[in-house]
């Protein structure tokens, strides 16, 4: 059982690889057969709903967003995607109402109050706009507790969430641009530089960072060579 599990899991990834290089016909595929085989299952059918989206086939994002808030109706990031989609409809207020309640349920993720400062700015609300902005800002900026464990310096190489999918690798960054950095990673990508598990690793110095995603952190020292 544990092995089918994995399996669902991976198969969920290749998936979301399929999306992310807007390879459409294959996402679609790969979420279709892992919808076929965990019916109740929310996160392919929210995944499939990301695929129409991009598309722009939103009566039948609608459809499939609808239906993973059926089957999970405390799950923010489908919350998250009702706000796009609402966006998209240019319907500002209905996208404000559930990136809210996506915040309800997590409010430490910056892509939200990020997207929900944009609605603000539509509406010209611009001091409630400003205020969200500052909250995905200092949210994108956790890496700070990674700093006061140990200093950054030198070259780093930075491994996020984005660096696994295809055609990436990790960032090569100066410590002095590590904020820069930060800000280009959720502008380019709308992910926070620490949204998932994130390395950190300065070869010269033989340091090594680690962020896990549920806010577990921790530095490290090391004298195994690394090539």
């Amino acid at each position: 059982m544990l092995q089918i599990k994995k399996d669902v899991n991976c198969l969920n990834y290749i998936g979301c690889c399929y999306l992310e290089t807007k390879q459409f016909t294959s996402a679609i595929l790969t979420f279709n057969q892992l919808i076929n085989i965990c019916p109740d299952w929310d996160e392919p059918i929210l995944n499939l709903g990301r695929v129409f989206i991009k598309q722009e086939k939103f009566s039948e994002a609608l459809e499939c967003l609808k239906k993973a808030l059926i089957i999970d109706p405390n799950e923010e990031e489908t919350y998250f995607y009702f706000g796009i989609y609402y966006f998209a409809m240019k319907e500002f207020n209905k996208a404000i109402d559930n990136y809210k309640k996506s915040i309800d349920i997590d409010n430490t993720i910056p892509e939200v109050h990020l997207n929900l400062g944009i609605c603000y700015s539509k509406l010209e609300e611009y001091k409630a706009a400003i205020d969200e902005f500052d909250i995905a800002y200092n949210l994108n900026n956790k890496f700070n507790q990674l700093s006061d464990l140990q200093p950054f310096k030198g070259e780093l190489l930075v491994v996020t969430h984005r660096s696994w999918f295809p055609n990436m690798s990790p960032f090569k960054v100066d410590a002095n641009n590590i904020v820069e950095f930060a800000q280009k990673h959720l502008e380019i990508f709308g992910e926070c530089f620490i949204g998932g598990d994130t390395i950190i690793i300065s070869k010269e110095n033989k340091q090594m960072w680690l962020f896990h995603h549920e806010g577990i952190y921790t530095y490290i020292e090391f004298n195994l060579c690394i090539g």
